[in-house]
Parts: C-alpha cells; sequence; structure tokens
C-alpha cells in the first residue's frame, strides 16, 4: 500500500532540508517530538585543532511543513498556515525556531523526477522566522516567505583568521551576529 500524499509531502520536505544542510556543512538532527511544534534542528559545528568535529550548541529549531496550495507573490511565498501551528512558532521562547515550507507542484507526478543523471525535486523551500502575535484566526494565518537556499546554510560557517563566524544574512537577521571560536 502506498504512503498517503500528505506523509510523502512530509519526507520530501524533511529530506529537502536535510539536503540543503549538509551541502553547507550544518549538521540538521530530526526531532522524536514534531507534535511539540519541532521537526529538526540546524546545529553548527566546528572542527577542533586535532581534527576532530564537535556540535557548538549554537541551534536553530526549524518547524517543518509542505503544501501544494501556496501562492507567488513576487520573490516571496504567500502561505494559508494552520493556526494552531502558527501560534506555536509566534509563542516560542528560548532560542530561534523558523518555518520552512516546502512548495510542491499541484501535480504529484512532478513532486520528485530521478534518474542515472540527476535526483530533481521540484520548486523549493521558503522560510520564515514568525515574531508577531499570535493568531486570534479560527482557522489559518498567512505568512509571507522567502527563498531558502544552500548558500544560506553555507555562509553559516566561514573560517576567517582562525576564529568562525557566522555569516548568514539569515542568521544576522535571526540575531546571531557574529559568533567566535
Amino acid at each position: 500500500m502506498p504512503l498517503p500524499p500528505e506523509h510523502v509531502k512530509e519526507r520530501l520536505s524533511v529530506s529537502y532540508v536535510m539536503a540543503v544542510a549538509a551541502k553547507a556543512g550544518v549538521a540538521c538532527r530530526l526531532t522524536t517530538t514534531p507534535e511539540y511544534g519541532v521537526d529538526a534542528y540546524l546545529v553548527r559545528v566546528r572542527k577542533l585543532c586535532n581534527g576532530k568535529y564537535r556540535d557548538t550548541g549554537h541551534i536553530i529549531s526549524c518547524q517543518i511543513k509542505a503544501a501544494t496550495t501556496s501562492q507567488i507573490r513576487g520573490d516571496d511565498i504567500v502561505y494559508d498556515m494552520d493556526v494552531n501551528d502558527y501560534n506555536k512558532l509566534a509563542e516560542w521562547e528560548g532560542g530561534t525556531c523558523i518555518l520552512v515550507l516546502l512548495c510542491l507542484p499541484q501535480n504529484p507526478e512532478d513532486w520528485l523526477n530521478l534518474s542515472e543523471e540527476e535526483l530533481v525535486l521540484r520548486r523549493c523551500c521558503y522560510w520564515k522566522q514568525i515574531t508577531d502575535s499570535p493568531s486570534s484566526n479560527d482557522r489559518s494565518q498567512r505568512v509571507e516567505l522567502t527563498p531558502l537556499d544552500w548558500t544560506l546554510f553555507r555562509r553559516f560557517l566561514v573560517q576567517f583568521e582562525g576564529q568562525f563566524l557566522l555569516l548568514s544574512p539569515l542568521l544576522f537577521e535571526l540575531g546571531w551576529g557574529e559568533i567566535a571560536q
């Protein structure tokens, strides 16, 4: 029996985030309790002087979604989000939590294509940190998101004169700024 379409969308969205994080050299850890509002953690990693690697403790929490109903508006995506999920992000305490949304084509046959030459996941993920007040709407809250790509994560960790700096515009916007080794 095949997976329900919602489960396929969920797995594709998590796979997208994990692939982008891997390309950027950032650890991505999936949670075992996504019902509490976090699906994954992006963890900054650094290389020690002995050549081994370790977490730095700098973490971005992610609520990961997928949709076929989002709308393109200029460079942004407009998404009608379930109000309970929105409020989990709006009321987030302690650290940073972002919404990551994989926007997929309407036709499930167009979501993923693979061959010996390539693996193609159609469209892309968008992100937003929800800092507004909780919504009082009954069913959904409209959210505008911006594109998420591996170059944002890639700039997450850049070695400069022995110091590791967070240079990503995403991370500066999220208040991480410059963090020394």
